[in-house]
């Protein structure tokens, strides 16, 4: 969970939501405060979700939604006070994406989908969730699932460059 402003000084909330019996596992979603507190965060949600959320035991969806939004919000406040800022930095990707941090470079195909590129006499070493959860920033995807299966295979990229260099 995560608040801050936008460009126009608008609180918005990102939230992680894990929902193992919708096949909903660390989905990133991003909705207004103003529509949480309006009681529109429901609908915002199950939209970005692709699948509709319930709370048990309420009558109201809407409004106990908006209201179990509002605990998790002062609950992850209240841990923040008196603890330490995190040192990592935290960027937003919607597609694939280059992204230079230090002096590397990192191509970004989702969340669990990293690559270290030009890495230890290798085009592109693909990091696996141990070594992207330990990277110095950290990723939220916003883009689509990937149907695309990004690979490293050395000899398969140059053969397909001098294919291509071929055919021209």
């Amino acid at each position: 969970l995560e608040v801050s402003s936008d460009i126009k000084g608008e609180l918005i909330v990102k939230m992680s939501w894990n929902v193992p019996r919708r096949t909903i596992v660390n989905r990133q979603v991003r909705i207004k405060y103003s529509d949480i507190s309006q009681n529109r965060s429901r609908d915002l949600v199950s939209n970005q979700l692709g699948s509709a959320v319930f709370l048990e035991g309420v009558t109201s969806q809407a409004r106990a939604f908006s209201q179990f939004l509002e605990q998790e919000i002062e609950a992850f406040e209240d841990q923040k006070v008196g603890g330490e800022e995190p040192d990592s930095k935290t960027f937003e990707f919607s597609e694939v994406s280059v992204h230079k941090f230090g002096d590397k470079y990192y191509l970004i195909c989702g969340e669990m989908s990293v690559f270290v590129l030009n890495e230890e006499n290798s085009y592109a070493k693909k990091l696996s969730a141990e070594e992207i959860n330990s990277l110095d920033f950290s990723i939220v995807w916003f883009g689509p699932e990937s149907k695309i299966q990004y690979e490293v295979n050395d000899e398969k990229a140059v053969s397909s460059v001098l294919q291509i260099i071929n055919n021209v």
